[in-house]
């Protein structure tokens, strides 16, 4: 969301980078948090990158060493790797002064049980002869539908006899 490589181009990319890095520094100052994450320290721009003062390092990943591995930290805490051999559920929170080693969570559970599946059903007419038939009364209802409408360019919009949904263990709880 916030490329490294954003130019001054006609969507203003640039500058609405530079304008999330001062709002993200005067949010600080009013007692807003602003969280973000990413796979990686690349997927952030470097302008961004240099006012954020808290960090995290996952499990299976080495946390930084020295300064020069992150952009924006003149100064890292910590002088060995302490994440790479983390299980899954512990990380390490940082700042430029101290650390919280290791932080940890338990499993997030599913919020729900249930599960929801749409399934779309075409009308298909049980004669082939018919297959023609409904084919142009579909393209009248389009014509007709755009034609009262003014939109024009497409399908008529299905109705719901077309879909039929299907839950699977939803039940009165």
């Amino acid at each position: 969301m916030i490329p490294q490589e954003a130019s001054k181009d006609a969507y203003s990319s640039y500058e609405k980078i530079l304008l999330f890095r001062d709002t993200y520094a005067d949010a600080r100052k009013f007692g807003v948090s602003v969280f973000g994450y990413g796979h990686s320290d690349v997927d952030f721009h470097e302008k961004v990158k240099r006012k954020v003062r808290w960090r995290i390092t996952m499990n299976g990943t080495a946390n930084p060493t020295r300064a020069s591995q992150v952009v924006g930290v003149g100064n890292v805490p910590m002088n060995t790797d302490l994440t790479s051999h983390l299980k899954t559920g512990k990380c390490v929170m940082w700042t430029e002064q101290r650390f919280c080693y290791p932080l940890a969570w338990g499993d997030i559970p599913k919020p729900t049980d249930e599960e929801l599946r749409i399934r779309l059903v075409p009308r298909v007419p049980k004669d082939p002869a018919d297959a023609d038939a409904a084919s142009r009364e579909d393209d009248r209802d389009a014509r007709s539908s755009s034609d009262d409408s003014g939109a024009g360019d497409g399908p008529a919009q299905a109705s719901l006899d077309d879909v039929e949904a299907a839950t699977d263990g939803v039940g009165g709880r």
